[in-house]
């Protein structure tokens, strides 16, 4: 039985981990505001859907509460990033994992509910800089 995963937010990090999760087996349903983003994933992707991710009814109708783990990639709208979180956790997603711009951010997600925090750019810069010493 594959995993059910949830990507809210579309941008390069949300639309790559949404892409390699599918292509891995994953069960994924794809999220964003913007309907270009939809458009462009919807093929690779179990479902791609339209909608604001901070209305806990239009997440609700899109069966959200069933994801194994739900992913919020929004990096740019924090208040955005952070009534999701609180939203998923409260539908019941039992694993969310939320992307932060910076350590102040990242500590506030955690207090809040995300069960993990992730930052994509100082990850990848810890990854170099290993690499390259």
């Amino acid at each position: 039985m594959s995993q059910k995963f949830a990507i809210i937010g579309l941008g390069r990090f949300g639309r790559r981990l949404a892409m390699l999760l599918a292509k891995g087996g994953g069960e994924v349903i794809a999220i964003d505001r913007r309907k270009d983003r939809i458009e462009s994933i919807k093929d690779d992707v179990t479902l791609a859907v339209c909608l604001d991710a901070t209305d806990e009814d239009a997440l609700k109708s899109q069966g959200i509460g069933n994801v194994d783990c739900a992913i919020v990639g929004i990096g740019s709208q924090f208040e955005s990033a952070v009534l999701t979180t609180v939203l998923l956790k409260q539908i019941g997603v039992p694993r969310v994992i939320t992307r932060a711009t910076n350590t102040m951010r990242g500590d506030i997600l955690s207090r809040i509910g995300a069960d993990e925090v992730v930052n994509p750019e100082r990850e990848s810069a810890e990854k170099w800089r290993m690499r390259l010493l």
